[in-house]
């Protein structure tokens, strides 16, 4: 209400607009109404891709919030052709955007894992490690999640001694930062 009662008071050019349509589409997604949440969401593109510039950030947002959508009602197709739009903008800035970068990666593999296309999927995996290591030290946490990805990934396609190293690297990463007991490192076992 309090959203859709700003909307009311703004005027549709107002730079604030699809911030708000933006917000009622993740409001609407929560509540598990995908359609109302797509239909704000692309209101929120229209409005963001006539303010700002093509290579904003808030548009490759609105891109990424619309492929979570479709992915959740399983049309793998439009979630991957909003993710890639997203990672294609992400990708002109990505020393201030590296982890939103990794996130669309992340949520592109997901995409392809969920299709069984490991091979894609275990590429953007690759892609998310390169980006790590070249933005994190090289024993940071999330490098250890990353291995342990790549190592399930691996294994999927028959790949089981590769699969060991990058689980066995993952193990070494976490045990640094985890209690023994961490359900984490039982599975990098």
């Amino acid at each position: 209400k309090y959203y859709k009662r700003i909307l009311n008071e703004l005027t549709s050019n107002d730079k604030d607009t699809h911030i708000c349509y933006h917000n009622l589409g993740n409001l609407a997604f929560l509540k598990n109404d995908y359609n109302e949440s797509i239909e704000y969401h692309l209101k929120s593109l229209v409005i963001s891709e006539h303010l700002l510039p093509n290579d904003h950030p808030n548009i490759a947002d609105s891109y990424n919030c619309l492929g979570i959508v479709y992915f959740n009602i399983q049309n793998y197709e439009q979630a991957l052709i909003f993710y890639k739009k997203a990672l294609d903008i992400l990708k002109l800035t990505l020393d201030e955007n590296y982890t939103k970068v990794i996130t669309c990666l992340n949520n592109i593999s997901l995409v392809y894992r969920t299709e069984k296309d490991y091979v894609q999927a275990l590429s953007y995996h690759q892609e998310i490690l390169d980006i790590e290591k070249q933005y994190l030290s090289e024993d940071h946490m999330n490098l250890g999640f990353s291995y342990h990805n790549i190592g399930a990934l691996l294994w999927c396609i028959g790949k089981c001694d590769d699969a060991m190293k990058n689980y066995n690297l993952s193990y070494e990463i976490k045990t640094k930062f985890l209690p023994c007991n961490h359900s984490s490192i039982a599975m990098a076992l």
